[in-house]
C-alpha cells in the first residue's frame, strides 16, 4: 500500500531559540503506519542565525528541507512552500508553536472522513512571560479577525489596528478607527497621541464605530448573509 505522505511547510525569520522544540515535536507526532512525512523550512533572511541552524539539522535528516525565501514576506514562502512539496497534504505550521502528539493524526482523521479540502486546529495563544506587553500581544493575535476591534467599537470607543488580517475589514481608516502599518511604532505611537489629543475626534470615531457594528454586525442578519452564501454550493 502506498503511503500517504504530508508535507510540512514551516515559514520562518529570526527563529533560532525556537528552532529545536519546533523540529522535536514534529518528529514526535503520533502517524498511523501508512503515513510518514517531510519537513519544508522557508527562511525569510533571516539574520539570527537561523537560516544555518536549519541547515546543519537538515544535513542529519533526510525528511527536513530548507529554502530560502528571498522576498521575505510568509505568503510568497507559503506559495513556494507548496510549489516545492510533493505530499498528498500539505500541512502548514509555525515554528514558534507547541502541538499536541496526535494534532497531525486528527486532521488526518477528520480529513479522510469528511472528505474537506481545508482542516484546521483550535489556537490557543500563550502570553510568553506575565507582563502587561505580553497580554496585550496575546489579546491582539488572538482575535486576528478583529473581534476584540468590534467589542471596543461597540462601546463606541476609538480604535486604532494594523493593516494586517481582517483588521482593516472591521475598520473604516479616518471613520471608525485609525488603521496603521504593521510592525510600525511610529505610526501607531503617532495615530494614538492624535487621539489623545483630540477629543472631539476621539468621540466622532467612536460614535462612527458603534453606528458601523450596529448595520453591519447584527447577529440574525449576519446568519441569514451565511446561510445565503452555504445555499449556493
Amino acid at each position: 500500500m502506498k503511503k500517504i505522505l504530508v508535507s510540512i511547510i514551516v515559514c520562518l525569520k529570526d527563529e533560532i531559540e525556537s528552532i529545536d522544540s519546533c523540529v522535536s515535536g514534529f518528529q514526535n507526532f503520533e502517524l498511523p503506519s501508512n503515513t510518514d512525512y517531510e519537513i519544508i523550512f522557508i527562511d525569510g533572511m533571516s539574520t539570527d542565525g537561523t537560516y544555518e541552524k536549519v541547515e546543519k539539522i537538515a544535513r542529519f535528516n533526510d525528511k527536513i528541507s530548507l529554502i530560502r525565501n528571498k522576498k521575505v514576506f510568509q505568503v510568497f514562502g507559503i506559495n513556494k512552500g507548496i510549489e516545492y512539496s510533493s505530499g498528498d497534504y500539505i500541512l502548514w505550521l509555525g515554528a514558534h508553536a507547541i502541538y499536541p502528539k496526535d494534532y497531525l493524526k486528527i486532521l488526518l482523521d477528520t480529513a479522510e472522513e469528511s472528505n474537506a479540502d481545508y482542516i484546521g486546529g483550535i489556537v490557543e495563544t500563550v502570553p510568553w512571560d506575565s507582563s502587561y506587553s505580553a497580554s496585550i500581544v496575546q489579546a491582539i493575535s488572538t482575535h486576528i479577525f478583529g473581534v476584540a476591534i468590534i467589542e471596543a467599537s461597540s462601546c463606541a470607543k476609538p480604535v486604532v489596528v494594523s493593516n494586517v488580517g481582517g483588521l482593516p475589514e472591521v475598520v473604516e481608516n479616518n471613520v471608525s478607527g485609525l488603521v496603521v502599518p504593521p510592525r510600525n511604532p511610529q505610526k501607531t505611537a503617532d495615530a494614538l497621541e492624535k487621539l489623545i489629543l483630540d477629543e472631539k475626534l476621539r468621540v466622532k470615531i467612536g460614535n462612527n464605530g458603534r453606528e458601523r457594528v450596529r448595520k453591519m454586525y447584527n447577529w440574525n442578519n449576519n446568519v441569514k448573509q451565511m446561510l445565503e452564501i452555504y445555499g449556493r454550493f
